[in-house]
């Protein structure tokens, strides 16, 4: 092997470790925020919050749309 062949792997491998340390970096991050903003130690306990989030969403959205549906029962908007 040849001294650039192996400055040149060398290289590599001080990239990826790089790239590693920074990607743990933003692991830890992801889950201090999932801890801090939503109380979820692990991504199953994410997943679960999650899923519950969006039945709640979906339940606010069908009583949103049927409060609407009672507004433009109740007033006469083609006379405004």
């Amino acid at each position: 092997m040849k001294i650039e062949e192996f400055d040149a792997l060398r290289k590599k491998i001080e990239d990826a470790k790089a790239k590693k340390a920074r990607a743990e970096g933003a692991l830890e991050e992801s889950m201090n925020r999932l801890l801090k903003d939503f109380k979820c130690k692990t991504i199953e306990e994410a997943d679960a919050k999650l899923i519950e989030l969006q039945k709640d969403i979906d339940a606010d959205e069908i009583k949103l749309s049927d409060l609407l549906k009672k507004i433009k029962a109740a007033c006469d908007w083609d006379s405004l």
